[in-house]
């Protein structure tokens, strides 16, 4: 009975310590892998393969989500405003995505309503061919930077999780092969065996 309850006890503070060193891992994950990287590594120093593949699985991002998110809208002409970005918390890529969307678009549209391209009943004279051609030019560009946005933003939802998956092995140390240094002594019918190293990968 005091064996189990002593087992009981053990297990629960282990339990305990578990859970406050997740809630401090969560935290530092989730500030930055950049700036946490060495820190994480010391938090995770006592955990095993196991746990830290836990952890891993836990956190990593999915290296599709964000990159058809991005990709559909464009098929059906539409902006994706870099929302694939921003499911990642990629604010970067997902400004540069949402700005150059949104210009994109706003010079296409306001080329084709305000353009007078396609108004045959203008007379044709030097200043009217000057005009269109300027608003030619806008829906051009407009067009270039609305694609080229959203190449970019389809790319880089794809590529970002990727990266960030690689930085977080890293950091979590999941990649390496763990050699421990665990001494045992085993009594056999030859005498006594001293075990010193324990490998894990």
């Amino acid at each position: 009975m005091k064996k189990a309850l002593i087992a009981g006890m053990f297990f629960g503070v282990c339990t305990i310590c578990f859970a406050q060193n997740t809630q401090s891992i969560d935290v530092l994950i989730n500030e930055g892998l950049n700036k946490n990287s060495y820190l994480i590594q010391e938090e995770l120093a006592s955990f095993s393969v196991d746990e830290r593949l836990d952890i891993y699985h836990q956190y990593r991002k999915n290296v599709w989500l964000g990159g058809l998110i991005n990709f559909i809208p464009p098929l059906f002409l539409l902006p994706n405003f870099g929302i694939g970005n921003f499911i990642y918390k990629d604010y970067l890529g997902g400004i540069i995505t949402l700005t150059g969307t949104v210009l994109g678009s706003g010079m296409l549209l306001s080329a084709l309503n305000f353009g007078d391209l396609f108004d045959s009943s203008e007379p044709n004279n030097t200043s009217y061919n000057n005009s269109r051609q300027i608003w030619m030019t806008v829906l051009m560009s407009g067009g270039i930077i609305f694609y080229a946005s959203s190449i970019f933003g389809i790319v880089r939802a794809i590529t970002y999780p990727i990266s960030y998956n690689n930085k977080l092995k890293t950091a979590i140390n999941i990649d390496q092969i763990a050699i421990d240094i665990m001494p045992s002594l085993l009594i056999t019918e030859n005498g006594l065996n001293l075990v010193l190293v324990k490998m894990e990968w």
